[in-house]
């Protein structure tokens, strides 16, 4: 059947904008970490308060790893508006927690499905021969829950403060994505109380874990 120009263009438009949707969902997986963020809280903007910052697990006091997170909240900590101190009596205490899970597997399908058109040498108009659906590509990866919880208690110890970080990647090292789900924690911080809002960070172009 031969197929007037119009329609052809109209067609490979749509074909196009299509290979670039595809494209543009498979680029954006892996270019920062996404997470759920759930915040609940009574706290207002921070005006100087002090913190302190300790395990909300008894088994990681000492710990060098927790040290090495809680010196990254801290920091978020401070550009908001707290001091943060590691000894005598404070006005607030952030118990934080951390965890990776155990692995899962992912599985994706992607539909394979192209256009195609013949060309007849001397003709003004190609030829349609139909719109082709292949069976769809299925793709299976490892994946690993992460988490991270940061509760605020107060001088008589009742909270004031209750975030949790919830995200799911290929990336199982605490240690590559604890930044990313820190600054999801404090983003646009308290934020709506008892809301759970999905979150994307993305940092350096050349280090970005998911």
């Amino acid at each position: 059947m031969q197929m007037r120009h119009p329609r052809m263009v109209k067609r490979l438009k749509r074909c196009v904008v299509g290979s670039l949707l595809i494209g543009l969902i498979v680029a954006c997986t892996g270019t920062g970490v996404t997470s759920e963020v759930t915040r609940f809280h009574r706290v207002q903007q921070p005006s100087g308060e002090t913190i302190a910052i300790v395990p909300a697990d008894e088994a990681r006091v000492g710990s060098i790893e927790f040290a090495s997170y809680a010196a990254i909240v801290a920091d978020r900590l401070a550009a908001l508006g707290y001091k943060v101190v590691t000894s005598g009596e404070t006005d607030l205490v952030a118990r934080m927690d951390y965890a990776v899970g155990p692995a899962e597997t992912e599985i994706r399908a992607w539909p394979r499905n192209y256009v195609h058109y013949h060309f007849r040498l001397g003709h003004p108009y190609p030829y349609y021969f139909g719109h082709y659906w292949d069976e769809p590509e299925v793709y299976a990866y490892t994946v690993y829950p992460r988490s991270l919880d940061i509760d605020i208690v107060d001088k008589e110890g009742t909270a004031v403060f209750e975030g949790h970080v919830r995200s799911v990647g290929r990336e199982s090292n605490m240690n590559q994505v604890i930044e990313y789900l820190v600054d999801a924690m404090f983003q646009n911080f308290p934020g709506e109380s008892g809301v759970t809002k999905v979150v994307t960070i993305s940092k350096d172009k050349d280090h970005r874990p998911y």
